[in-house]
């Protein structure tokens, strides 16, 4: 007699919870952004040349929650090419849709891939890291492990 495969949750389920929040997180900071960079209006002066300063946060945000929802999944290097064919694209799409209100900026396109490369920095460091840790603390090798999987408990 056969048993029927068990799932795990640990195993298959919550990977792909975890998934759907980092997406969610993702579509939450695209949303944000669209509205930022898309609105009638440019945003207000804070210092000089501070809309500079907003390109390069926005497309470090997006660019980092972009890196974060594709992680683990097949194609996840497209993040960075997408942000670096985006930074002059969406430049582009805001002077074409408000030509009254919004100039088009060879500035904010350098913001633009300015965030889009510090993101694609933190995210090789973070990665970097990851890598490096998991390397100097293997799971398991301090500690046996009992039969659920889960490290027994120091009493």
């Amino acid at each position: 007699m056969q048993h029927a495969p068990t799932r795990s949750i640990f195993r298959d389920i919550l990977p792909a919870l975890v998934w759907r929040h980092r997406l969610a997180l993702f579509c939450a900071c695209l949303a944000v952004f669209c509205y930022g960079v898309f609105r009638p209006e440019s945003p207000p002066e804070l210092f000089n040349e501070s809309d500079k300063a907003m390109h390069v946060l926005a497309f470090l945000g997006l660019g980092l929650c972009g890196a974060l929802a594709a992680y683990g999944r097949r194609g996840a290097w497209g993040v960075w090419p997408a942000l670096a064919a985006a930074a002059p694209l969406v430049e582009w799409l805001q002077h074409a849709l408000q030509p009254a209100t919004r100039d088009f900026s060879l500035g904010d396109i350098g913001g633009n891939l300015a965030g889009a490369a510090l993101a694609a920095f933190a995210w090789w460091l973070a990665l970097r890291w990851r890598r490096e840790h998991r390397a100097r603390h293997p799971i398991g090798a301090a500690r046996a492990v009992e039969s659920d999987g889960w490290p027994e408990k120091d009493l």
